[in-house]
């Protein structure tokens, strides 16, 4: 779904670049889906990346996205560490995540609920 809206924003005149950082049992059939959309060029697919990177890789982005099915992780470490390095964040809408989000909004963010 991430890939799929880094088209979108891309085909309505949006820059956009998107990077994600790890392996895992779906990286070929994502690296597929990117070469059907035709975004080599905006989406990257990196290999893992040390934590002692991560810092520097939320204080270069946007937006960390922490796209989460069913009851995985909804308010991972990622977000947080995201979070601490001045980083918007877009994760799962669960118990707490909600709670961040809230005392995110009250000193200088904006809660955006999707159904």
């Amino acid at each position: 779904m991430l890939i799929r809206a880094a088209g979108h924003l891309l085909r309505d005149g949006h820059p956009v670049q998107l990077r994600i950082l790890g392996e895992g049992p779906d990286t070929e059939r994502l690296t597929t889906l990117v070469k059907s959309l035709a975004l080599e060029g905006i989406v990257e697919i990196l290999p893992f990346v040390g934590q002692e990177q991560m810092p520097a890789e939320y204080g270069a982005a946007t937006v960390t996205v922490l796209p989460t099915r069913g009851d995985a992780e909804g308010l991972g470490l990622t977000l947080v560490e995201a979070l601490l390095a001045g980083c918007a964040v877009v994760g799962a809408v669960v118990v707490m995540s909600l709670r961040i989000d809230v005392r995110r909004e009250q000193s200088s963010g904006d809660v955006v609920l999707a159904h």
